[in-house]
């Protein structure tokens, strides 16, 4: 047999896997669930950021574990018209690794790594989507981020502008719920300020994300706001106040005309109540609990957060800023 023969064959074999691997009814799987995308590291706040630059540079690293129930329920409606409710995730126990990096008074970048330690619930079928709950502990998709100072200082002055980017990359897996199988990216606006003991932000970012058609749950590109507002207590050594997000896709529901924004059961939003309390050596106890509402998917029935952070210095060496514990 001559080597152009065996090339051939190998050839024709190579051609035939794909054909072979598309005639095959695999179903889909899932996509990452988890709602909780935290500030970054050094922002003093759960999900809501409040940014924070360095004259020359400095760091921050937090490590956090949050607790999310209900994560992901489906409702199903029989002939005879009963309903019963699956809870695909009942709960969903995230290790939230977070580190950044601040520099040239204007400049911030960051890294975050969520882990699934724990998830619970039931499989269920969403059209030819698979969900079930991951068997041990699982990586999700790696997010890189920076934002830039436009304008003010968001630790001293009344009103500053941020402009920023967070990219995903795939490190997650669908078939665990954590990760979409293809990179996200979101750009965003932040907009924060102090006034006294106050401290507040709102940040509007739209993240773009493959579409995924589960049934009649409209996954792909998101409109999302959160904000929070602060308050220094215990002479500036804790910091505590509310935090919120709200999430919407912008696309069509599934096998329909309708817009899925803000449309009943698509959008969501959670409400969480946090504190942070100063340590020696930088270091900051974080705590936080909340709930849901409207419960679009991800979005738990109620969470509880916990957690630790360091800063590279308790002082803030913004220009003639004001010092941060």
């Amino acid at each position: 047999m001559s080597l152009r023969t065996v090339f051939a064959s190998l050839a024709c074999v190579i051609a035939s896997v794909p054909l072979a691997a598309s005639a095959q009814s695999t179903p889909e799987r899932g996509w990452a669930l988890d709602r909780y995308d935290p500030a970054p590291a050094g922002d003093r706040s759960l999900l809501a950021e409040h940014p924070r630059y360095a004259r020359r540079w400095d760091a921050a690293a937090s490590l956090t574990f949050e607790l999310g129930t209900s994560t992901l329920r489906v409702q199903r409606t029989y002939a005879d018209t009963h309903t019963d409710h699956v809870a695909v995730l009942s709960s969903m126990l995230v290790a939230q690794l977070n580190a950044a990096a601040s520099f040239a008074g204007r400049v911030g970048v960051d890294v975050s790594l969520p882990i699934s330690l724990a998830q619970d619930g039931s499989e269920a079928l969403l059209g030819t989507i698979v969900l079930a709950p991951a068997s041990g502990v699982a990586a999700g998709d790696l997010r890189l981020g920076g934002r830039v100072r436009l304008v003010g200082f968001a630790s001293r002055d009344p009103f500053s502008v941020h402009l920023g980017a967070w990219v995903w990359l795939p490190t997650g897996s669908r078939v665990n719920n954590t990760g979409d199988g293809v990179v996200r990216a979101s750009p965003r606006v932040v907009l924060a300020g102090a006034a006294g003991v106050v401290r507040w932000s709102l940040t509007t970012s739209l993240m773009f994300r493959r579409p995924i058609d589960a049934l009649n749950v409209a996954v792909g590109t998101e409109l999302r706001f959160t904000g929070g507002v602060s308050f220094d207590v215990w002479q500036g050594r804790m910091r505590v106040g509310p935090e919120a997000y709200v999430v919407t896709p912008i696309r069509d529901v599934p096998e329909g005309a309708a817009s899925a924004a803000f449309a009943q059961g698509q959008w969501g939003a959670e409400l969480l109540l946090g504190a942070h309390v100063a340590l020696p050596s930088g270091l900051s106890l974080d705590l936080g609990g909340g709930m849901g509402f409207d419960r679009g998917v991800g979005v738990p029935g109620a969470r509880a957060a916990l957690g630790v952070s360091w800063r590279g210095s308790s002082v803030s060496n913004e220009p003639a800023a004001v010092s941060e514990r």
